[in-house]
């Protein structure tokens, strides 16, 4: 039955039928942020996946990360969960909405690292509420941790991480200079 849900989800994000939702003004980073901060950590990997099909790659990589960062806190908070349900549903999200969108943002590699700034400094004045971080500080502050350990080595790696951001070239050697009858021979 989780199964079931699990790609239910990932269809609902990435069905090529549905249409973004409308455009609320209100509705600013800020505030669907501090609305997420009350729904189960999904919606954070939902709601980055819908601002990724509308072209807000950083809006998108925010919510990412700090969907990645409550959901995280959240599994370390509750290790007895059934593997088959939320840390599923966490593993499904993280490959495919970050599969997608991860490449995109190392493309603005100073924006990356303004995105994981942004998300550190929002944690350190909100709380999630659907799962307070004050029930579990030891763990909320091993997940962050991680994350800061994670900005460093997005440092540490700049040049290999820039580069690998870059399409592949592939190398159209083979046919530079071969007519179709050398190639035969």
């Amino acid at each position: 039955m989780r199964t079931a849900f699990i790609l239910f989800v990932l269809v609902t994000i990435y069905s090529c039928g549905s249409k973004p939702k409308e455009e609320n003004k209100t509705d600013t980073l800020t505030t669907t942020a501090l609305r997420l901060e009350k729904e189960h950590p999904a919606g954070f990997f939902e709601e980055a996946a819908q601002e990724f099909k509308v072209g807000k790659i950083h809006d998108a990589g925010f919510l990412f990360y700090l969907g990645q960062l409550r959901f995280k806190y959240y599994l370390k908070s509750n290790p007895d969960l059934s593997p088959s349900g939320d840390p599923a549903l966490y593993g499904a999200l993280f490959s495919t909405v970050g599969g997608a969108l991860n490449p995109e943002l190392i493309k603005d590699y100073d924006g990356y690292l303004s995105i994981l700034d942004s998300v550190i400094a929002w944690d350190k004045n909100h709380d999630f509420e659907f799962f307070s971080k004050t029930k579990f500080p030891d763990k909320q502050k091993e997940t962050l941790d991680g994350l800061i350990k994670y900005r460093q080595y997005v440092v540490d790696n700049k040049k290999e991480l820039i580069e690998s951001s870059k399409p592949n070239k592939v190398d159209s050697s083979f046919n530079k200079n071969k007519s179709k009858d050398s190639l035969r021979k």
